[in-house]
This record gives structure tokens, C-alpha cells and sequence, in this order.
């Protein structure tokens, strides 16, 4: 087997950087001949002599997204025979595309990483949804570099997340060192006996419960959503809103399962207000605990005209 490594992101987030850093640690390279193909140049440059001698690498570069194809791939294999391929993918090309071309015999993907840049990506991802969303929904790590005492870490996983749930995170300051996610950043209280869960705090909340079910356990929480039901199931519901993850074609229901002794007799796409307490339950299909609302009171009310979820 060939692993080929990906390594995506807009230009000027650290790509080049972080493969330079990853080619020179003897514990990736183990001496073996890696190919190098670099989608994109940017502010840093390749000493193509230097990655030969010190990274046994060889870098080959491809200019056109049309000229990406498993012809092309095939010839490269023949030519260099590698041990290893690492892949420096442009951000503008279509990641999706590239993951549907055949690949030379033996190649396999073995990690897709995403370098993001956190001073610039509140305006990609609010001006350049649709590339953002293709360099991060395939990705199984995030790498958010170049963090300060200004990011908004809870707007930048909350927005990741929505976009790719099971990525690994990491949060990297401008001088490499490692950051964690700051405590106390919800825009709620989760000491209050009732948490108030805002309308523009659903997403918010939705994201740090699934990540965290057991801190929501026994707490009590006011909330309001969208009902959803099936007809086999009497005294369940779930309570949505919409949630825009790339385009308008992509709006999709999150939400949570709610225990109700009278779910039946609720109108699917009516909305309610709820009192409930959380638990927790194993769900199968993501092998972890997620978070279970038991209703106490509810009340039915008024559609509400922005039904959308938002993660700022």
C-alpha cells in the first residue's frame, strides 16, 4: 500500500509550512522516496535540491485542475515509483472532483488535514462558503493556525463542526504552540437552575451537547424549536431547527430526541416551547452518548419567520 497524504486549505494558511515540517521529521520520511505534488505555490517556496537530499522527496508540479487525472497520476507512479505521495491541494479546486478519480494501483488515502487560517476564515467562510465547505468536509483533522487572544474559538469549531461533526480539531497559535478551547465561552449560564437557551444560541448549544453530553446531565433547560415526528414512535419527538451547512440546496434538521407522553397528538413543522431535563443515551450509529430531552412542560407557539440555525 501507498498512503497518500492530503493536505488542503486556502493559499496563505500554512500548507506549505506544515508539509515542509512534516517532510523533514525522520519518524514520516524513514529514508523512503516520497512524491511531492503541489497543487498551489504560495508565499513559501519548495528548494526542490534541498527536499531531494534531506526529505527524499520529489516535487512535481501541476498547474491546471484539468490536468489532474488518473492518467496523469499513473505516469507519476511509473516514473518515480514512491514509497509515499503527499498532496499539497489548492483551495479553489473542487476536492470532491479529485476524490473520485481512480488512483494508480496500491495508492490509498490515509489522512486528509486541513490547515485553516483563524484571522482570516470568519470572512472565507461568510463570502467563500462553497470552497471552505470542500476543503473541510472530507478532512478527518482541522488545524486552525495562527490563534490570539482576539479568535472567537467557539464561532470557529461551532462553524467547523457544523460543516464536518467527527473532524479532529486543533487550535495552533501564531508561534506553534498548541491552544486549547478557552472555558466559560458559551453565551449561556450553565450554573443558572433554568438554562435559557436563546433562539441564536441553538447552534451553540446543539454542538457543545453532542461534544459533551455528560455536562448537560440532570441540568434543566428552556428552549424552542420545530417538532418532527414518526408515527410508530408515541411518546417521542424531535426538536429542530434548520441548519444552512453549505448552500441553500443543503438545509438539513439538527436537533435532539425528546421524550413526551403526549408526542402523538403534536403537528410535525409546529413549533413549541419546552421545559426539559437532559439525559443521556448510547447512540449506535456514532458510538457515544448523546444528549436525551425529557419534557416537563410544553406549550405550543408561533412559527418563527428565521427558522435557520446560526454558529456565531
Amino acid at each position: 500500500m501507498i498512503p497518500v497524504y492530503i493536505f488542503a486549505g486556502f493559499i496563505e494558511s500554512g500548507k506549505t509550512s506544515f508539509i515542509q515540517d512534516t517532510l523533514h521529521s525522520e519518524e514520516f520520511t524513514e529514508g523512503l522516496p516520497t512524491l511531492l505534488l503541489v497543487l498551489e505555490t504560495g508565499s513559501v517556496d519548495y528548494d526542490e535540491s534541498e527536499m531531494k537530499e534531506n526529505c527524499y522527496s520529489d516535487v512535481v508540479y501541476i498547474e491546471k485542475e484539468e490536468n489532474l487525472n488518473s492518467e496523469l497520476l499513473k505516469k507519476l507512479q511509473n516514473q518515480y515509483q514512491p514509497a509515499r505521495v503527499v498532496i499539497e491541494f489548492n483551495g479553489t479546486w473542487n476536492m470532491t472532483n479529485f476524490l473520485q478519480i481512480a488512483l494508480p494501483k496500491d495508492w490509498e488515502i490515509a489522512q486528509i488535514m486541513t490547515t485553516i487560517d483563524a484571522s482570516t476564515f470568519p470572512m472565507y467562510i461568510n463570502n467563500m462558503r462553497m470552497m471552505m465547505y470542500e476543503q473541510i468536509v472530507h478532512a478527518e483533522l482541522l488545524i486552525c493556525n495562527r490563534c490570539n487572544d482576539q479568535t472567537d474559538y467557539i464561532y470557529l469549531r461551532n462553524n467547523l463542526k457544523s460543516i464536518n461533526p467527527s473532524a479532529q480539531i486543533i487550535y495552533e497559535t501564531k508561534n506553534g504552540i498548541i491552544d486549547q478551547l478557552p472555558e466559560g465561552s458559551l453565551p449561556y449560564d450553565l450554573n443558572e437552575p433554568i438554562v435559557h437557551i436563546q433562539d441564536q444560541d441553538f447552534g451553540i448549544w446543539y454542538m457543545d451537547a453532542m461534544e459533551n453530553a455528560s455536562k448537560y446531565k440532570a441540568k434543566k433547560i428552556h428552549v424552542s424549536g420545530m417538532v418532527l415526528r414518526n408515527d410508530d414512535l408515541d411518546q417521542q419527538f424531535a426538536l429542530c431547527r434548520q441548519v444552512m451547512v453549505c448552500c441553500e440546496e443543503d438545509i438539513t434538521p439538527i436537533g435532539f430526541v425528546c421524550y413526551y407522553r403526549n408526542a402523538s397528538q403534536l403537528i410535525p413543522g409546529e413549533w413549541v416551547e419546552v421545559e426539559a431535563e437532559c439525559d443521556t443515551y448510547f447512540e449506535p450509529h456514532v458510538q457515544k452518548e448523546i444528549p436525551l430531552l425529557k419534557i416537563t412542560t410544553l406549550k405550543i407557539i408561533p412559527d418563527k419567520k428565521d427558522d435557520l440555525v446560526y454558529f456565531s
